[in-house]
């Protein structure tokens, strides 16, 4: 990306900085557009400053920053907001964006350059990395979306040679995607080029097992052996183009190009960028160069634990009651296509979420028009945001995915909900999520989706016996349901009720198998209760549900109590050392890494993730002024200072602390 003034005045010194640097590209790219949070900036840049110092070296580089770029390139609200003037500093990165939504695939896909931030680094900055990170994804996946509708749109014209010669660059801007693989050897298949899709398919077959030590996928292998033979082409079964809803690979699930578009709707207006030339020179230091481009998230494969015969009878009860629940009889006309979707729910609704949203998105990339997969795809988007993606970035892709839905078929309940979460996880509007809930739930008043999204409505606001008794009315219509006992004890949990928690857990583990998120809520629960053997022995059961035998071992009874304390630290400890690892390779929630923190009881680091979990816009965010783990802190004033920024003010009277 460029940056460069739009009316030609000369900049004065270079930016040199990286932290100054990373300011400018923050302030481009963020989204919403617009003015932007200092505080923001502080904790992304100057984490470990206090609000002194993070002011005084936010106010020293925002000073060099205009004398590099001018006086008026830097505009603020107050002492809380700043931004870049759009009528004086335009963006090539921007003018990507904004030629990929008006479908100019020729001009966006001539100013995509790869990677030319190789090597920026900002030293001691973790969150802002990965923030820049997330911007190089997006960018990244905007650009196969737009190379592959160029090669439908080549398609379409006959143009063959050139559909081609696209294919092969959408392909190598994904090359670890095999859908775009698929997508590559449909083309070559299509124009009977069958060597060349042999070709492509051995280079990607040999990169897999080199780097992954894995073999293409039975539908890959599938689809070259039907490839027609090179003297005898089909144009029957290949002159179909690539529909441009077919999405190309967007990390971790591919989404099509209207999604990307319809997801920028929800930030809020600024003033039209300037379109007068580009003339006048590119600043020695202005002209900053920051991502349009990141590797694609690698597909982790993630062991799935063994069900035995009992779990397996016991899903089998709880998916007979909750799955295809509600969906219209034309949704089931097609038996194959209702089958692949009902899978696809099972693994939803048990919290398999990769699995889920791979399922989910087959089903509409075969079948664009079939509105419930859009609505799971939502579901399943929304949910990872969780654990699994960065929530700016899942967040954004559930909203476009159950837009899509609400388009096929106005009435699917889920995709209502997904609408909804976004106005409550993403957009902090409590308003506009209780407004959706409440038309919502007239239709439906005893829909379990709906009603768990207003018992944590509820709990953002701090309204946790409302919240409780929701949940419990859930739990009640759903008796199969584990996950409705769980949420009822983590609303206990939240509500400094241990014990009740600590009953429910324990009831439901009778009922159902035991599951590492459900022994994790039950050391949590005991933790509380300052109950230390039995929170060792739940933390050994989570870990050995977790495969993780070797450091269970090391709590087994029999120890004394001094002993027990002392392992209890050092197995939190290497837990804490994996994450922070984990963290360096990928995406691990700051809320994960604060709790364990505050498990330590290390005050300064907490408060530190706990900013970082504000940044990171944490789905978990409205947990932390309840949460017992966090007790410690109630009387720190750096702890009060955070809660009095959350902008949705959450009711603390009826917590009352150890």
């Amino acid at each position: 990306m460029r940056l460069f003034r739009t009316d030609g005045q000369p900049g004065g010194p270079p930016l040199t900085q990286p932290r100054r640097v990373a300011i400018v590209v923050y302030l481009v790219l963020a989204r919403p557009r617009g003015l932007q949070s200092r505080d923001t900036l502080m904790a992304l840049l100057w984490p470990e400053a206090d609000q002194s110092q993070g002011r005084h070296a936010l106010r020293n580089a925002l000073h060099a920053i205009r004398q590099a770029l001018g006086d008026d390139a830097i505009v603020t609200a107050g002492d809380d907001f700043v931004g870049v003037n759009p009528e004086c500093i335009e963006c090539d990165a921007l003018h990507f964006e904004d030629e990929v939504g008006a479908r100019q695939f020729d001009r966006a896909l001539a100013r995509f350059d790869g990677e030319p931030m190789q090597g920026f680094h900002v030293s001691e900055a973790p969150d802002f990395e990965h923030w820049l990170d997330g911007q190089r994804a997006r960018l990244r996946a905007m650009a196969v979306t737009a190379a592959w509708a160029h090669v439908d749109a080549l398609r379409a014209a006959g143009d063959s040679a050139g559909a081609i010669a696209a294919a092969h660059r959408a392909h190598g801007l994904a090359p670890d995607d095999e859908r775009s693989l698929r997508r590559l050897l449909t083309v070559l298949g299509a124009a009977g080029d069958r060597a060349a899709a042999l070709r492509a398919h051995r280079d990607f077959a040999e990169r897999l097992k080199r780097d992954y030590g894995a073999a293409p996928a039975k539908e890959t292998q599938a689809l070259l052996a039907s490839l027609p033979a090179e003297d005898s082409p089909s144009p029957t079964a290949m002159s179909e183009p690539i529909s441009a809803a077919t999405p190309a690979f967007m990390p971790p699930s591919p989404l099509p190009l209207a999604l990307l578009t319809a997801a920028e709707g929800e930030a809020p207006p600024i003033r039209p960028r300037s379109r007068s030339s580009w003339a006048g020179r590119a600043f020695a230091g202005a002209a900053v160069t920051a991502a349009l481009a990141l590797l694609p998230y690698l597909r982790a494969s993630r062991a799935e634990p063994h069900r035995g015969p009992e779990s397996e009878a016991v899903a089998a009860r709880r998916d007979a009651v909750v799955l295809g629940d509600g969906l219209a009889e034309r949704f089931r006309k097609d038996t194959a296509l209702f089958q692949r979707y009902l899978r696809a729910e099972a693994a939803l609704q048990a919290a398999r979420y990769r699995p889920a949203r791979d399922s989910f998105q087959a089903i509409v990339e075969d079948a664009p028009l079939y509105a419930p997969a859009w609505a799971g795809l939502s579901t399943a988007l929304s949910l990872s945001g969780f654990d699994e993606m960065p929530p700016k970035d899942a967040l954004p892709l559930s909203l476009a995915a159950a837009r899509r839905a609400l388009a096929l078929d106005s009435t699917l309940v889920h995709a209502k909900s997904s609408v909804i979460a976004y106005d409550l996880n993403a957009r902090w509007d409590l308003a506009a999520a209780k407004r959706g809930l409440d038309a919502a739930l007239a239709r439906h008043p005893d829909e379990p989706q709906l009603n768990e999204l207003l018992a944590t409505w509820h709990r953002w606001r701090g309204e946790l016996d409302e919240a409780l008794e929701l949940r419990r009315k859930v739990y009640r219509l759903n008796p199969l349901r584990p996950s409705y006992a769980q949420s009822v004890a983590g609303t206990l949990y939240l509500s400094h009720r241990c014990a009740e928690s600590v009953e429910v857990l324990r009831r439901m583990m009778m009922d159902f198998p035991p599951t590492a998120s459900a022994t994790a809520s039950l050391y949590k629960s005991y933790r509380c209760l300052d109950r230390t053997d039995e929170a060792a022995a739940a933390l050994a059961a989570q870990l050995r549900l977790q495969g993780d035998t070797a450091l269970a071992a090391r709590l087994d009874p029999p120890m004394r109590a001094a002993r027990r304390d002392s392992l209890l630290r050092t197995v939190v400890q290497a837990q804490l050392t994996r994450l922070l690892e984990r963290r360096r390779r990928g995406w691990v929630p700051s809320r994960t890494i604060a709790l364990k923190y505050a498990e330590l009881r290390d005050a300064d680091t907490t408060l530190i993730w706990m900013d970082s979990m504000y940044v990171e816009r944490s789905m978990s965010l409205h947990t932390v002024p309840f949460d017992p783990l966090f007790d410690f802190l109630r009387g720190d004033a750096r702890y009060r200072a955070f809660v009095a920024k959350l902008p949705w003010n959450p009711r603390l009277a009826r917590i009352t602390t150890r």
